[in-house]
């Protein structure tokens, strides 16, 4: 896959890393059904939006990003932060890899790289608190 081609690179990718995966309206039976009043520009965004959803749906490893949260959920945290890691380095940057990695991280006690994924997660998604807050978290057991 050419770097251009990536979902996890492009701007649309970038705004739909956190895109939910179920009971989502197709925007191009939206864009149809009001197609009358919006503009063609506008129409032409929203299908190109929906084109580049599923591309990214595509390329998105679900089982991968599943089995991951799974190993974490069962408290198998080295075997998620090796999913986790392979995830990042198969499919692109994505802020929950990044912040389940870190996790897993901060509960083994490895603080410093607990710091560094969930960095990694608010530089993509700066607007998730609880990014912050697990960071500062793990900031504070590097100072003690």
């Amino acid at each position: 896959m050419q770097p251009d081609n990536n979902p996890n690179t492009t701007e649309f990718g970038q705004l739909l890393r956190e895109w939910p995966t179920d009971g989502v309206v197709s925007l191009t039976s939206v864009a149809t059904n009001v197609a009358t009043t919006i503009s063609p520009k506008t129409h032409g965004l929203l299908i190109r939006l929906e084109n580049a959803v599923d591309n990214f749906r595509r390329h998105y490893d679900w089982e991968r990003v599943a089995a991951a949260r799974a190993q974490f959920t069962r408290k198998e945290y080295e075997k998620a932060i090796v999913t986790c890691t392979e995830l990042l380095e198969d499919a692109g940057e994505t802020p929950g890899v990044y912040y389940c990695r870190g996790a897993s991280h901060a509960i083994l006690g490895q603080f410093e790289h607990a710091v560094k994924d969930y960095t990694k997660a608010l530089a993509l998604a700066p607007d998730v608190a609880e990014y912050f807050a697990e960071r500062a978290a793990a900031q504070s057991h590097l100072h003690t």
